[in-house]
């Protein structure tokens, strides 16, 4: 059965303001956001590096996050104006 969203209109970020608020009062600490997932109450929100499709052993990830920063900075060399 699909997620039956409310979708209101506000017009001011006054009013958005307001609609959070009382979205939030009415949540009672349930997820009250939705991120386009099918399975909206089951699906845990994670970093897509820890949704790797083949790796899932936490040295292994760890050792592949070190090596995507290590890239990162190699190729940002030209744009940075201090270290990281």
């Amino acid at each position: 059965m699909p997620t039956k969203l409310n979708s209101p209109t506000v017009k001011t970020l006054t009013e958005f303001t307001a609609l959070v608020e009382k979205q939030l009062s009415a949540s009672k600490g349930a997820a009250i956001w939705h991120r386009g997932c099918a399975d909206f109450n089951n699906d845990k929100q994670s970093p897509g590096l820890y949704r790797h499709p083949k790796i899932k052993e936490i040295k292994k990830l760890l050792a592949l996050e070190m090596q995507m920063l290590s890239r990162f900075r190699q190729r940002s060399m030209p744009f940075m104006d201090r270290p990281l």
